[in-house]
């Protein structure tokens, strides 16, 4: 029973969370935001959690390491995201938001209000 009951959460997750997401990406003015979706979401990702690493953030994406570095790059470039390695682990690297692009989402955010 315990298994059934399980398997109904995550399909239920399942059928909210892609609901929730379009909501979400939908309410960005697209004409004035110059990210795509995927980038979006790693904001969103990165303003909550910190940091992540390019395996969390392609699991995020549901895309591969590769896809997620093309990403991440656009960010990195425009300032608004940092890669730096994992102090404990130098074979992670990571990547967060700079206060730029803190500054940035939040300030994108409030348009939505």
């Amino acid at each position: 029973m315990m298994l059934t009951s399980k398997l109904e959460k995550d399909l239920s997750l399942m059928t909210i969370l892609p609901m929730i997401q379009s909501i979400v990406l939908n309410c960005w003015d697209r004409d004035n935001f110059p990210y795509t979706k995927s980038q979006v979401i790693l904001f969103s990702v990165l303003l909550n959690r910190g940091s992540a690493t390019m395996k969390e953030i392609a699991a995020f994406l549901s895309c591969s390491k590769e896809q997620a570095t093309r990403v991440v790059a656009p960010l990195v470039d425009d300032g608004h995201a940092e890669r730096y390695v994992d102090p404990g682990n130098r074979n992670f690297i990571h990547i967060r938001l700079t206060d730029t692009g803190r500054e940035y989402i939040l300030t994108q955010r409030e348009k939505l209000h």
